[in-house]
């Protein structure tokens, strides 16, 4: 198993306690080579930690944010850090959900070993393992306006970051811990999230969950078939069976679709 080294930057010295001795605990694999209450000091003695994998950065802190940490070493590094990033939160339903759109992973506050287990191991199964300026940029975006509704979200890929909007989503689909995600080009886009995960992301842009594998954007459905109790044919031509018990699914597909 290879060795992970990872940096802290929590301003708060009984939360970097804590996360040492879980992450000792959860994960051995994960050295955490240093540990920085104040960001200003990361800023200017990163350098003499050498290389590493993961920044745990807390989002709110002093004298300034994460996220204002993050824009100051952009200075330095243009196009992405040489790092990757796991965010570090107290609950907040806007913050998560942005982090989401842009592939961006987070751990909640307090933090619980099996969380921590299961960020490591979603960290080690990424093709691309950097922190991406387009990312750091939609998520400033994001966050600095709230009133402004997404339109698309950040798909890791092994070379980097793929962005697609929303609209031309056809269908998304599970596969484990993984998500394939169907463009109107009949592209596959193999997202590290699970099918709950991404439903969480885009059941607020009209997406609709008719399958527990399956969910789809009700613009690309082109048949609403009566066979297995209910079927949809995309436009993609994949057939997809409606659960069982869905039937406010089928109530959404006729509000949105006008009949003759």
């Amino acid at each position: 198993m290879d060795t992970i080294k990872a940096i802290i930057v929590d301003d708060e010295h009984h939360a970097i306690d804590s996360f040492r001795a879980i992450a000792m605990e959860a994960c051995p694999n994960v050295d955490i080579i240093n540990a920085y209450e104040n960001p200003e000091r990361f800023i200017n003695c990163m350098d003499e930690d050498g290389n590493f994998d993961i920044l745990f950065l807390d989002v709110e802190m002093v004298p300034y944010s994460g996220f204002k940490l993050l824009e100051n070493l952009r200075i330095k590094y243009a196009d992405e850090l040489p790092f990757d990033v796991i965010f570090l939160t107290a609950y907040d339903q806007y913050a998560v959900q942005a982090f989401g759109y842009n592939a961006l992973d987070y751990l909640l506050k307090p933090l619980m070993p099996q969380d921590l287990q299961k960020s490591i191991c979603k960290w080690e199964t990424k093709g691309h393992k950097r922190l991406h300026a387009a990312q750091l940029e939609q998520l400033t975006a994001f966050l600095s306006t709230p009133t402004v509704k997404p339109d698309r979200m950040a798909i890791p890929t092994l070379d980097g970051y793929e962005v697609i909007h929303f609209r031309d989503i056809i269908r998304c689909e599970a596969d484990r811990n993984y998500t394939h995600i169907i463009d109107r080009d009949f592209k596959h886009h193999v997202a590290c999230r699970t099918l709950k995960e991404v439903e969480h992301l885009l059941s607020n842009h009209g997406f609709i969950r008719v399958h527990h594998s399956h969910m789809i954007n009700p613009n690309f459905v082109i048949k609403i078939l009566k066979e297995s109790g209910g079927t949809l044919e995309m436009i993609d031509h994949t057939k997809i069976a409606i659960t069982k018990n869905r039937e406010d699914t089928l109530r959404q597909l006729f509000y949105q679709i006008k009949k003759l």
